[in-house]
């Protein structure tokens, strides 16, 4: 890569160290090239710089903190040390994969920290993963020339300086960072992304993914042609994993955007 990085040099327990990592890294397509760098503004930018100058699929970028991490309409990203953020490029994807991606990746994320953690975590659709109500990991797909870049922000380890958004969570606060080996977790993840995207069936990954869906048949508010509406999510599309929603008087294809979830009491889960 065309830039001069400080590289982490200091050995720390909660800190994801490639070097460990590879060790348990089975994968092929998803690991053509990787680095780690101790801080950027945002994985996913500096890959897209890098992407448009040399565009390798399978490259993996790393970073142990964020100072402008962001997920889906900009909104920020809490990324402060201890915790797995990267972002990964992609080329060839089969035409069933593309409008996929995300969604394979949050089954990855779910499934590599139910491996490795014994956590059983729910998917909100459209790119979050959630664990006892909070959110523990957000994801990030975008188009570039020629490709896709997709980052992946997971808290792991709480960060000291308490500012992580009300809503959000850390996989220590529900097991003893003893117990987390966050090297294991980052190498499973790209294992589980080589699985889902290269080798298992479109039906295969869609499967887990509205199995641990935390929107169907659960009330959701929405917006829709500029209008705000209700309904009940009662599936997720095959085709593009569009989430169906039904209002009473038809059934509503989302297909961007966000749904808020409602428990019976009204207020918003």
């Amino acid at each position: 890569m065309p830039y001069e990085f400080e590289f982490w040099r200091e050995v720390m327990s909660n800190a994801l160290n490639l070097n460990i990592a590879k060790q348990y890294i089975t994968a092929e397509n998803m690991f053509a090239d990787s680095y780690l760098i101790n801080e950027c503004e945002s994985t996913n930018a500096l890959l897209k710089q890098e992407f448009a100058n040399n565009p390798i699929s399978g490259a993996v970028l790393a970073s142990l903190s964020q100072t402008k991490g962001r997920g889906t309409g900009d909104k920020a990203f809490h990324s402060p040390q201890g915790g797995i953020y990267f972002s990964f490029s992609l080329i060839d994807l089969s035409s069933n994969n593309q409008s996929l991606l995300t969604v394979a990746a949050c089954v990855s994320v779910y499934e590599a920290i139910y491996e490795t953690c014994n956590l059983d975590c729910l998917i909100k659709w459209v790119n979050d993963i959630y664990y006892n109500g909070k959110k523990l990991c957000g994801i990030l797909t975008e188009n570039v020339d020629g490709g896709y870049i997709c980052g992946i922000g997971l808290n792991v380890f709480r960060a000291s300086d308490g500012l992580y958004p009300q809503k959000a969570g850390a996989i220590d606060d529900y097991i003893d960072e003893r117990n987390i080996d966050i090297n294991r977790l980052f190498a499973q993840i790209i294992n589980r992304l080589e699985a889902n995207l290269f080798y298992s069936s479109k039906e295969d990954v869609l499967e887990v993914y509205r199995r641990r869906s935390m929107l169907i048949g659960k009330t959701v508010s929405f917006r829709y042609s500029n209008e705000p509406m209700q309904g009940i999510a009662i599936g997720i599309d095959s085709s593009n994993a569009a989430l169906l929603v039904q209002t009473g008087l038809e059934t509503i294809a989302l297909t961007s955007g966000e749904a808020m979830i409602y428990g019976v009491d009204g207020n918003e889960l």
